[in-house]
């Protein structure tokens, strides 16, 4: 408040000048503990950030970061959905290489390594 006093007081300053830190809230804080141990939490908390400079907030830039990210989000999720209906279209493969595994267990590894080749021959077509 003193500095805030001071400084409209001052002759120097014209009507229509904003002062260098017009707009900066001064916060103080004090930390009281019931118990010895809370004397310790209390201890390990860092000093505050004094003098964080950040830039204003540009509404219009704001507001397409927001667009942008609404957008992105919509391509992730159609990408999800059509995952879901391959998942669904083709749920059964899974569950007939699990039948023939459970009956056959010497061909695991041949049936694993012709499961890695679709899927990926599968990855490379989508």
């Amino acid at each position: 408040q003193g500095r805030v006093l001071k400084a409209t007081n001052a002759a120097h300053i014209d009507e229509g000048e904003s002062l260098p830190d017009s707009g900066q809230i001064m916060l103080t804080m004090t930390l009281w503990a019931d118990a010895s141990f809370g004397e310790l939490f209390a201890s390990c908390l860092g000093p505050p950030h004094l003098g964080v400079y950040a830039p204003d907030l540009d509404i219009v830039q704001w507001y397409s970061h927001v667009r942008e990210l609404a957008e992105m989000s919509k391509v992730i999720q159609e990408k999800v959905q059509a995952s879901i209906a391959f998942i669904k279209r083709y749920s059964c493969i899974p569950l007939i290489l699990t039948m023939f595994l459970t009956q056959m267990p010497s061909g695991i590894l041949p049936l694993l390594l012709a499961a890695i080749i679709i899927a990926l021959v599968c990855s490379l077509l989508a």
